[in-house]
């Protein structure tokens, strides 16, 4: 699934009351009442946000319930409730079944105005669990969200192949942070030579250290040349080609360069 392209919203009408919401590629599936509204949310393909319609129906952000996996590393340090409590937020939690799954609610922030409840299910996967975060703080609503959340489904066949492109998003991510990083490392090592002559095939300083990262984590799918006066290097990412080069650029191009510059994002046919 390719990160940049939202995913289809598949919704199903049960009845006059509730909606049968189902993620993008089958990863889970819930009922909810006809008078929220859903959209595609913002941390990436198979995450969702539902705005919980409140009594003024009011068309501001209002209250929300954004539901995803994550990485369980992330939830044990975002949702400690312990740190919850050395920053000064009341903090409450709870055993709650949910897809038939034994899970956890946790509920912390500075009642009665602001208060965030995130409900923990587990996966078939020890690593990763769905995360339901709402900030609703009516309680005919928060009844009405777990009402919701009760009625979802798992597909665990789906769970390998979110964990795949998670993992890819993290791996795009360092590798373009490497990427970038050996610019600088470039213009050190030309200080020194008065030269950019040798850099790709350098040991032991910087631009090589960072290079043979990029080669190991995309298995050598990178490229560098490089003259007397330039250089350039691209990589295959998970998702798309980036590339850095002497000028200065970095950035997302349509292929590996071909000269000691990065080529364009997109090319005139």
């Amino acid at each position: 699934v390719n990160e940049n392209k939202p995913a289809e919203i598949t919704t199903t009408e049960t009845n006059t009351s509730k909606i049968k919401y189902t993620e993008s590629i089958g990863l889970f599936s819930l009922d909810y009442p006809s008078n929220w509204s859903v959209r595609q949310g913002q941390n990436g393909t198979h995450s969702v946000e539902f705005k919980v319609a409140n009594d003024q129906q009011s068309s501001e952000l209002g209250d929300m319930l954004q539901i995803e996996m994550q990485d369980n590393k992330d939830i044990s340090i975002r949702y400690n409730a312990e740190s919850l409590k050395k920053l000064g937020y009341l903090v409450s939690e709870e055993e709650i079944t949910i897809a038939g799954i034994p899970s956890k609610k946790i509920k912390f922030g500075l009642p009665p105005q602001s208060v965030i409840t995130a409900y923990i299910i587990p996966t078939s996967n020890i690593d990763f669990s769905i995360i339901a975060v709402s900030t609703v703080v009516d309680p005919l609503k928060v009844s009405e969200i777990e009402t919701a959340l009760k009625t979802m489904t798992i597909d665990a066949t789906k769970i390998p192949i979110v964990i795949q492109e998670l993992n890819n998003k993290i791996l795009d991510a360092n590798m373009k942070a490497t990427l970038s990083n050996l610019r600088p490392s470039a213009e050190i090592y030309y200080d020194s030579k008065h030269s950019y002559a040798g850099l790709c095939s350098s040991s032991g300083d910087i631009f090589a250290k960072g290079f043979n990262e990029i080669k190991l984590k995309t298995d050598s799918k990178a490229k560098c040349t490089n003259s007397n006066t330039e250089y350039a290097l691209s990589a295959h990412l998970p998702e798309d080609y980036y590339c850095v080069d002497s000028t200065g650029f970095f950035g997302k191009v349509a292929s590996y360069h071909t000269a000691q510059k990065c080529p364009p994002l997109f090319t005139t046919p």
